[in-house]
């Protein structure tokens, strides 16, 4: 039988963690070091940072924020945002991360997948998809946003993507199901 595992996932913007309502309006919610110590504290079993805005700001990777969360923490971390390029997810784990998570930079290039888990291995690559559910003429479809554009997504595309393209983790975080309290967070592994 499988066990459930807590792995809570923070939003981060500029090296603060944020918390918002369906990807919006975020306020404050704390120093990023303080709150993985709270959460190992608590007995998390693994811990996710997404910096939200560092695609769409065309801002870097935040190695300097990993390195200081593993010194203070020992617990496996997933980092994503702002990763571009296999030096980008190669200069994550050198500092700490035990798993890269990819989002844009996965829909624009789709062989970076490949890349990240042929020299890391698919434990330490994840996709990961924002999107939204959509009705149009009494279908229902999933939309991706993408640096804030939409891109229709079926879920068997991305794995597919991931099985062509290295066969990484899958995480999906519905952006409009996302509560005050935290996000509907559905993850699957490439079968």
């Amino acid at each position: 039988m499988l066990t459930k595992r807590i792995i809570p996932c923070l939003d981060v913007d500029r090296g603060r963690v944020v918390k918002g309502f369906k990807f919006f309006d975020h306020v404050d919610a704390g120093d990023p070091v303080e709150q993985a110590k709270r959460y190992q504290t608590d007995g998390a079993d693994e811990l996710v940072f997404y910096d939200i805005t560092a695609s769409h700001e065309g801002r870097g990777i935040m190695a300097d924020l990993v390195s200081k969360v593993v010194e203070q923490c020992f617990m496996p971390l997933c980092v994503g945002g702002g990763i571009r390029t296999l030096d980008d997810a190669t200069r994550l784990i050198q500092a700490g991360a035990e798993k890269v998570s990819l989002n844009s930079a996965a829909v624009k290039n789709p062989k970076l997948i490949q890349e990240i888990s042929r020299k890391f291995g698919r434990c330490a690559t994840v996709l990961g998809l924002d999107a939204n559910r959509i009705t149009r003429d009494g279908v229902e479809h999933c939309c991706r946003a993408v640096a804030r554009r939409r891109i229709p997504v079926h879920r068997l595309a991305v794995r597919d993507v991931t099985d062509r393209h290295g066969g990484a983790n899958a995480g999906a975080a519905q952006i409009d199901a996302d509560q005050r309290s935290g996000h509907t967070f559905e993850t699957e592994s490439s079968q």
